[in-house]
């Protein structure tokens, strides 16, 4: 009789823990998702700004284009980035931290210098990109 009260005990212990399930917040937003795409400072195309390109790897690629009477002048820099408590921090690959960025009411990107102009995501994808 002891023999199978354990066993109960074990069996009804055993379906208990396994029926129970990791609680969910549906409202919680992965800012991670909600970042991965490209995004770009007003006038980019027609004068100077950077665009910014965050894949789902963590990975990225910063763009400064400057155009002028003599042409168009592009660079490209790779970044490693991640996301924290809605700050996204970009750095190289030494680890440098080189730039901090947050989402706005609007849902721009807006860098922790306040003289640089707000980026507006343009793209969901990076296919363009890698």
């Amino acid at each position: 009789m002891r023999h199978f009260i354990s066993s109960l005990f074990f069996v009804i212990l055993t379906v208990s823990v396994t029926s129970c399930s990791t609680d969910h917040d549906d409202n919680v937003v992965d800012r991670s998702s909600s970042i991965v795409g490209v995004w770009e400072q007003e006038g980019f195309m027609e004068t100077s700004g950077h665009r910014l390109v965050f894949a789902s790897d963590y990975s990225g690629l910063k763009i400064y284009r400057k155009t002028d009477e003599e042409g168009v002048i592009s660079t490209v820099k790779s970044y490693s980035w991640y996301v924290e408590d809605n700050v996204v921090t970009i750095y190289e690959e030494d680890n440098e931290i080189v730039g901090v960025y947050s989402l706005n009411s609007e849902g721009q990107l807006v860098s922790e210098d306040l003289d640089t102009l707000p980026f507006d995501k343009i793209s969901d994808t990076t296919l363009d990109y890698y």
